[in-house]
């Protein structure tokens, strides 16, 4: 099964139908998979190929 679990306890403008943007841009605020890394004290490239081949991707030139 792909399953991705992200926590948004505490955080009051999230509710059920929002979109959650983990990589990319959204209106002025944007996350890498660099800045993921980061956080999760790892590198880029274990961020990118842990997610699954199934998940729709879109590439912006």
């Amino acid at each position: 099964m792909d399953q991705t679990l992200v926590d948004v306890t505490g955080i009051p403008e999230v509710e059920q139908g929002v979109i959650a943007v983990l990589i990319g841009k959204s209106g002025e605020k944007e996350i890498t998979a660099c800045d993921l890394a980061e956080q999760a004290c790892t590198i880029t490239n274990e961020i990118l190929s842990r997610m699954g081949g199934r998940l729709d991707r879109m590439f912006v030139p």
